[in-house]
């Protein structure tokens, strides 16, 4: 019996913690978006402050960049395990 495929874009209402399981393509539109305020910001306040800030933001993207990764990887088992076992 073939799993249902998840949705690799929008997150379930109910969802807890973004983690690996979870995380799909709206939360690094997320993470982009507040990258680009921290860059803004940075910018407008020209204060070394702000880009420490605007580094922490590029960190958490990266971050949700490597558990978006995880997801399309484990699906990409998930399914290789469904075809494993229909033969």
């Amino acid at each position: 019996m073939k799993q249902a495929f998840p949705d690799l874009r929008n997150p379930e209402p109910s969802r807890g913690v973004v983690d690996r399981t979870n995380v799909t393509i709206q939360d690094l539109v997320t993470a982009i978006v507040e990258v680009d305020k921290a860059i803004t910001r940075f910018e407008s306040q020209a204060d070394s402050r702000f880009g420490m800030l605007a580094n922490r933001r590029i960190d958490a993207l990266i971050h949700v960049c490597e558990n978006l990764k995880r997801r399309i990887n484990d699906t990409r088992r998930m399914l290789n395990s469904a075809e494993d076992t229909e033969y």
